[in-house]
């Protein structure tokens, strides 16, 4: 019975520690978009255009075995909010969130 409990505890946290690593690659992405100029595809010193582009091209780990991702920005520009929720079937009540300025 403990190992199962013990197995469970593990469970949630290798989610959590998923959820938080692609949280990481997605808000690099998003600060390069930010520096890249215009002309090469980038934000231009924005975030403006970077959710577009996340939900169309599905930047790096939109979607996962453990969590679904989205983009926040709030009409500021310059920083975004990325959230990570773990799928419903896992039945866990946390998210985690990352801002990137």
């Amino acid at each position: 019975m403990l190992g199962i409990q013990y197995f469970s505890v593990g469970a949630e946290q290798g989610a959590k520690d998923e959820l938080v690593s692609h949280l990481q690659v997605v808000g690099a992405n998003a600060q390069q978009w930010f520096k890249k100029p215009i002309a090469m595809g980038g934000g231009g010193l924005t975030f403006t255009g970077y959710k577009k582009e996340f939900d169309e091209n599905q930047i790096d780990l939109h979607s996962s075995t453990n969590g679904d991702y989205s983009i926040a920005t709030d009409g500021n520009t310059t920083g975004i909010t990325i959230t990570g929720t773990p799928k419903s079937n896992l039945g866990y009540t946390w998210t985690v969130t990352c801002d990137v300025t």
